[in-house]
């Protein structure tokens, strides 16, 4: 859901999803930021939403946090 309505106004490759006792977290490379915090703003306002979410930008060009999450499912 997220993913595709990104992808139509940014290039999205997912990274990771982990599972947690409260839903989710989505690991996303996005080429654009401005864009998708704008789409994902215009999903998270709409009252027909399919599901309740949050969200949140970690600038990281060194993909650290990834390695990190690496290391922790080894």
């Amino acid at each position: 859901y997220f993913v595709n309505e990104l992808k139509k106004e940014c290039i999205v490759h997912p990274v990771s999803r982990i599972v947690t006792d409260f839903g989710f977290i989505m690991d996303l490379y996005i080429d654009n930021v401005d864009l998708a915090e704008k789409t994902l703003k215009e999903l998270y306002e709409n009252p027909n939403k399919i599901t309740e979410f949050g969200c949140g930008f970690n600038y990281d060009p060194k993909w650290r946090e990834y390695l990190r999450i690496t290391k922790l499912i080894k």
